[in-house]
């Protein structure tokens, strides 16, 4: 071997000494990432979180988070604490809330669901709002049941919006569901839950709750007891975190849980935050105190707060005997502005703005018969007007007479009105049955979405005994206290508040007005000899006859009496004297086969509506018959031929009348059979059974009445520019089309009578409309056939 060769292996050895020198004297700075704990945690830590890491920096919409159970958990157990409390309340039964897991049906879903929310539905808490007595329990938001089919399919779509709004994903579960409020001026809180932000927003009725309003109210936040005060942000993501509407996301167990502390800290009740239609006929802050006053939360004594309830409930005016005296002066005389701003007029403003608007009528009134008729009723509002007046007049110096210097009641003596009146409510407890037979009642009735309890029965026997309970307990307070005084005072008890008395005074008011009707009638019999109506006045001499015998009088009393008999129905007598507006759900009814029996009853119903004041639902009701005109043959359709939700149309379509108004009678036709077969127009037959199926209430079907008169529009649901107005027939009122985005209006705003200068024809796209105004005898015709085949029905509310 060569020197040179030599000298080149010798260099070689050298390097590699050198690199393993090096390699074993590392610099610090470096040697760490030989460590073995970094060789391990580092890749694992990375793997762990890189998940996190790419949620947080995509957008939600974009990624599918993974399944977290325990998440899941929380919010159930969150919403169980909150149903307890109100339980605990005595807001609801406890026997009420129907704890978890459940069976869902996954195939009523009408929309998707991601899994989580699904697995949510599953352990969620439930109330059946069949065994409240309010389901509304947070400004305006109900109970949600996924249990139930109906409300599946409202989870779907929780606002009603018709698809109209893209506000729903898969991840996203309501926790409460839509109930009144939000546009008739409350709001209706619907929580919605997100399983994958595991946050929530709040819908208020008209927008979403969000931080940036704090600003805008006073107070701490628009919930007023600081629900949404700062501390309640939801975590976001990077790309999502300068979005405005990451404003509207809060933490969702920091939210249910401030919820939950403010009915716990007596914040607010279930009773204040409730939109209960009615009221509960306690002022909703006083019911709060009652809260405190009885212990709430630590020492809280659920049988005297109820009894607490019942006696604030029953709490004296102070009037004394003068209540109905006043009460008639409130009638007479209006009620003055309220609470809202509005002004509530009394029947004497509604007699002389009825008087007002007939002398135009009158005075442009050309046909002879025609100004008869209105020259009568011109006659008969003056004369009623003076009535009202002298009434009032007289009512005015009773009051004088039963409370002298403004005093009707001592304030001392008030105790002996309340046990008078608790003792009412007990005696109507006493004959309204046993606990048994009203629940045998609710059993009977109970409505088809109620899910199965093979313990409700007796949950409902229980419950009613609880209050029985609660009623007895006040009636002994209230009596012990009044007798209590009456030893102190030398006073008596105030005789009691009887079945039997207020039937008596009812049937000797109903007398009086008996009397009162003939004493006018007589006036204007006078008057038309001395005016000397010509023979052709036929009309005029028709609302004589049915002026000169008030029968409805006269059948309310009968009916009065029939009730106060042995075995006779004490119960609904009880409701009725306290409602004093007629027995409820009360109808008349006839069978129409004539055109003069269809024009005796159109009088007979104007006379009712004008003489009562009442106003009044008026229906014609087909029961079985089908329009002798046939349209295109309906398509078939799997739904029950009924339903609750047609009643719930039936009744609600009925238009009310009111006699201060037109003389023409507002009716409709409103078909209680399967609409499908009913109606003889195949596009309108499918447009109804969709929003049957998609329970979308806004969709409403109407024959109507009027013809010409009418200017009723019906507002599509799939495409929101649609506007529908059809007639059973299709060859009658063909479909029209027309563009709502021309004009200044609210998109979800339904278009009715109120627009009625912004729909001309011309601006309708169909040129169909206009055809249907040439063909208006067919039309009339079969309006006219349809007519004769109805059953006419009042309802007296």
């Amino acid at each position: 071997m060569s020197s040179l060769s030599r000298s080149h292996n010798h260099e070689a050895r050298s390097r590699e000494v050198l690199r393993d020198t090096q390699s074993s004297t590392l610099h610090p700075s470096r040697a760490w990432y030989h460590h073995p704990v970094v060789v391990f945690i580092v890749p694992l830590v990375a793997l762990l979180y890189l998940p996190r890491l790419y949620s947080s920096l995509i957008p939600h919409s974009l990624y599918s988070p993974l399944y977290n159970d325990m998440q899941l958990q929380e919010i159930a157990t969150l919403m169980d604490d909150l149903y307890t409390l109100l339980a605990d309340m005595t807001f609801i039964p406890h026997t009420s809330i129907k704890r978890g897991p459940h069976q869902i049906n996954a195939t009523a879903n009408t929309c998707k669901r991601d899994p989580a929310a699904l697995r949510l539905m599953e352990i969620l808490p439930y109330v059946d709002a069949s065994q409240v007595q309010e389901s509304d329990f947070l400004f305006g938001g109900s109970f949600m049941d996924y249990r139930r089919n109906d409300k599946l399919r409202e989870g779907c779509d929780p606002f009603h919006t018709s698809a109209s709004w893209d506000y729903m994903t898969p991840e996203t579960v309501a926790l409460t569901s839509w109930g009144t409020g939000g546009w008739n001026g409350d709001r209706t809180w619907v929580l919605m839950y997100d399983t994958g932000k595991h946050a929530m927003r709040v819908y208020e009725g008209e927008l979403w709750i969000a931080q940036t309003k704090k600003s805008q109210l006073t107070g701490e936040d628009i919930s007023g007891v600081g629900i949404f005060r700062e501390g309640i942000q939801a975590g976001r993501s990077i790309l999502d975190r300068s979005h405005h509407a990451w404003a509207e996301w809060f933490d969702a167990p920091k939210l249910l849980t401030r919820l939950k502390e403010a009915y716990r800290t007596a914040a607010w009740s279930p009773w204040e935050t409730s939109n209960r239609d009615h009221g509960w006929g306690v002022d909703r802050k006083h019911i709060t105190s009652l809260l405190r006053k009885n212990g709430w939360p630590e020492t809280f004594d659920p049988d005297q707060f109820n009894v607490d309830f019942i006696r604030a409930q029953n709490k004296p005016s102070g009037r004394g005997w003068a209540e109905a005296v006043f009460k008639t002066i409130e009638d007479l005389e209006g009620e003055g502005q309220t609470d809202l701003g509005l002004t509530i007029d009394g029947q004497i403003a509604w007699g002389k703005e009825r008087l007002r608007q007939l002398i135009p009528h009158f005075e442009k009134a050309t046909d002879p018969e025609e100004r008869w008729l209105l020259m009568w009723r011109v006659q008969r509002a003056k004369r009623d007007v003076e009535r009202d007046e002298a009434h009032l007049e007289a009512a005015k110096q009773e009051v004088q007479w039963l409370c002298p210097n403004g005093t009707c009641v001592e304030e001392e003596d008030m105790i002996l009105w309340e046990f008078r009146a608790v003792e009412k409510e007990y005696a109507k407890a006493l004959v309204a049955g046993t606990a048994t037979s009203k629940c045998q009642k609710q059993m009977d009735t109970l409505p088809a979405w109620a899910p199965s309890d093979p313990d409700r029965f007796d949950n409902c026997v229980a419950q009613i005994e609880q209050q029985e309970r609660w009623l007895l307990l006040a009636y002994e307070q209230t009596k012990a206290e009044a007798l209590e005084h009456c030893a102190k005072t030398k006073k008596f008890l105030l005789p009691s508040d009887t079945l039997e008395d207020r039937a008596k005074v009812r049937i000797a008011t109903l007398q009086l007005r008996n009397t009162r009707h003939k004493e006018t009638i007589q006036e204007l019999l006078a008057w038309g000899k001395d005016v000397d109506i010509p023979e052709y006045g036929i009309k005029v001499t028709r609302e004589w006859e049915l002026a000169n015998g008030p029968w409805f009088l006269e059948n309310e009393i009968d009916k009065i009496e029939e009730r106060l008999a042995d075995g006779g129905d004490k119960e609904s007598l009880w409701r009725y004297l306290d409602s004093g507006d007629g027995f409820p759900e009360e109808e008349f009814s006839t069978v129409l086969n004539t055109d003069q029996e269809l024009d005796d009853m159109d009088y007979l119903m104007q006379y009712f509506l004008v003489r009562t004041r009442f106003p009044g639902d008026f229906a014609i009701v087909d029961a079985h018959t089908v329009a002798s005109i046939a349209g295109p043959t309906p398509v078939a359709t799997d739904e029950p031929p009924y339903s609750e939700f047609d009643h719930r149309i039936r009744r609600s379509a009925s238009l009310p009348i009111s006699s201060s108004g037109t003389e023409l009678l507002m009716v409709s036709c409103l078909l209680r059979i399967r609409l499908e077969d009913e109606i003889r127009d195949t596009e309108l037959a499918e447009l109804r059974g969709y929003a049957r199926r998609s329970e979308h209430g806004n969709i409403t079907v109407v024959a109507e009445m009027l013809g010409e008169k009418s200017k009723l529009w019906e507002f599509g649901v799939e495409l929101q520019s649609v506007t529908r107005h059809r007639t059973p027939a299709t060859e009658f009122w063909p479909n029209t089309h027309f563009d709502p985005g021309r004009y200044d209006f609210s998109k979800r705003g339904h278009f009715k009578i109120y627009y009625p200068k912004h729909m001309p024809l011309e601006n309708f796209d169909d040129e169909a409309l206009k055809a249907t105004q040439r063909d208006r005898k067919r039309r009339a015709e079969w309006m006219a056939s349809l007519k004769k085949r109805c059953r006419i029905a009042v309802f007296l509310k």
